[in-house]
């Protein structure tokens, strides 16, 4: 069995962060930040940050949701997993990026393209009110 090809060793001494920003640089702006036990790659500012990738253990893993699930399961790119603290795998919605888009700048620009635009409507779905046919109604303290 081959070993897939991964980021340079994630010693936290920024390496694997410089290159994750050389990677991303010509397609979109990000910053990244620790957490997970790797590093969240986001985009935007303020209150329009969101979260387009992450790396783990070594591995690029891009933003995915119901629209851009087909073309990923088309490139064979597995689901992020992870333990939860009672051991109980959680799958996120993220997919590891497939290897030849680590060659190919274009197919890497076209997953960028895929895993912003995701993470574009999941962040217009937690602004949207939640109210399930609720009313809700202001209460203003009495004078």
């Amino acid at each position: 069995m081959t070993r897939r090809p991964t980021l340079p060793a994630v010693s936290r001494n920024d390496d694997a962060s410089l290159w994750i920003e050389d990677l991303f640089r010509p397609h979109l702006a990000i910053s990244l930040r620790r957490m997970f036990g790797g590093t969240g790659v986001f985009t935007g500012d303020g209150p329009d940050r969101r979260m387009v990738a992450l790396e783990a253990d070594g591995e690029l893993w891009f933003k995915c949701d119901d629209q851009t699930a087909p073309q990923w399961e088309a490139a064979g790119a597995e689901p992020f997993r992870y333990a939860k603290a009672d051991g109980v795998a959680s799958v996120m919605s993220y997919r590891r990026l497939p290897e030849e888009a680590l060659d190919d700048t274009e197919v890497f620009a076209r997953w960028v393209k895929l895993a912003d635009a995701a993470s574009r409507r999941a962040a217009r779905t937690k602004a949207r009110p939640r109210t399930k046919g609720k009313t809700t109604a202001k209460i203003r303290p009495h004078a």
